[in-house]
């Protein structure tokens, strides 16, 4: 008898470990989503990355980029649990005879992704790629400590009608004085705290007028058109404000300020400058800034692509001049080479070749996480054809 409870008992603990590995299987999604995320969020990151520097490198090359959002990720994970007994461990008074159970416990598991994409063409394009930034982003931007120079040095079209750098098929027409005199002052007051940057609400007209707008959209005909109209009106208009704190500024720094407010047309007895989308400032109160839009920003950006010079040479892609940022230097530098370089902020392979961003490159890297940040605000809002792959 005792070498039967013998038996049993030195069962028992098998059987027991088995039943917490079978019962600790059932917790495995919540356990997983916390590493699961992470490379998610990593992969889908660095895809973003990699779409966008591969689009700049072959507006180089004078070809058109082309846009695919991935709008939904969804993941199934599929747990499969076996427990096999084999013998029975019988009681000592209907049997003297006994047997060692032998659990035999397997467990499976496979995971399948789900990717949809969708396709930017169509109304898609032209609200995420033609139509210009709105300028309360990029000063948000600058109000939360991005570099105001490299900002607007990338992302203005003109400020009070100086124009920046632009790109004109294979010519580039150098910045104007007053935009750069403009940029750089930007920055030396955001370096004094001396810059500061107000967002309100809409005046009334802005508001009236979009209540209409937003009427307009509601009442089409069917549901998808309306969803299309809805997500072209954008974020709601705000007053935006830029004010120079002239008690923090030196007095090399406030010589600079009026100079800029001479050249631009501003009145040097207002500190606070409301702006606007527009060319000109109807008046010195009002500092008219034009952004550019996601596609003159790329293409603004692919001028700073260093292309191997075979390819210059056999027209590949056309030779260009003029790399110079708001304060004389490359707003973003992309490297060229035949090998995948090391360590990289992003990097993709293009005509035989490697362009990547260096990742000590700091001035480059903001000026790409910039354009990062911008297109995921203007992300397509899922209207089109879908493409949806799964992964098995």
């Amino acid at each position: 008898m005792r070498a039967i409870q013998r038996r049993r008992s030195s069962a028992i603990p098998v059987l027991c470990a088995a039943a917490v590995l079978l019962g600790a299987c059932v917790t495995a999604g919540p356990r997983r989503m916390v590493k699961e995320r992470f490379h998610y969020a990593n992969a889908i990151g660095d895809t973003r990355e990699t779409q966008a520097l591969l689009n700049i490198v072959k507006i180089r090359y004078s070809e058109f980029p082309t846009f695919l959002d991935l709008t939904q990720v969804v993941t199934n994970y599929t747990v499969t649990n076996q427990l096999i007994v084999s013998g029975l461990a019988r009681f000592p008074l209907l049997d003297d005879k006994s047997h060692e159970a032998k659990p035999v416990y397997t467990i499976a598991m496979a995971e399948s992704p789900s990717l949809v994409y969708l396709p930017v063409e169509g109304p898609d394009l032209v609200q995420k790629m033609l139509k210009p930034t709105g300028a309360a982003a990029v000063l948000a931007l600058v109000r939360t400590g991005w570099a105001a120079d490299s900002l607007l040095s990338a992302l203005a079209f003109s400020v009070n009608g100086q124009r920046n750098r632009e790109v004109q098929g294979l010519t580039t027409n150098p910045a104007d004085p007053g935009f750069l005199r403009f940029a750089n002052l930007a920055r030396q007051a955001q370096r004094a705290n001396a810059l500061a940057i107000r967002l309100g609400p809409p005046s009334a007209e802005d508001a009236a007028l979009r209540a209409a707008e937003f009427e307009q959209a509601a009442a089409a005909p069917t549901a998808q058109a309306r969803q299309a109209a809805l997500a072209a009106l954008g974020p709601p208009p705000v007053t935006l404000e830029l004010c120079f704190r002239e008690r923090r500024l030196s007095a090399a720094a406030l010589a600079e300020l009026d100079a800029m407010r001479d050249e631009l047309g501003l009145s040097r007895d207002v500190a606070c400058y409301a702006v606007i989308a527009a060319d000109r400032s109807p008046d010195g109160k009002t500092l008219a800034l034009q952004m550019r839009s996601m596609f003159q920003l790329m293409s603004e950006l692919a001028v700073f692509v260093e292309v191997p010079e075979t390819d210059l040479a056999s027209g590949a892609a056309p030779a260009l001049a003029g790399r110079e940022g708001a304060g004389g230097e490359p707003v973003l530098a992309i490297r060229s080479g035949p090998q995948p370089p090391e360590n990289p902020t992003a990097a993709v392979s293009y005509s035989g070749s490697w362009f990547w961003i260096d990742n000590d490159d700091l001035a480059s890297k903001r000026t790409f996480g910039s354009l990062m940040l911008l297109l995921s605000i203007t992300e397509s809002g899922g209207t089109g054809a879908q493409l949806v792959v799964q992964t098995n």
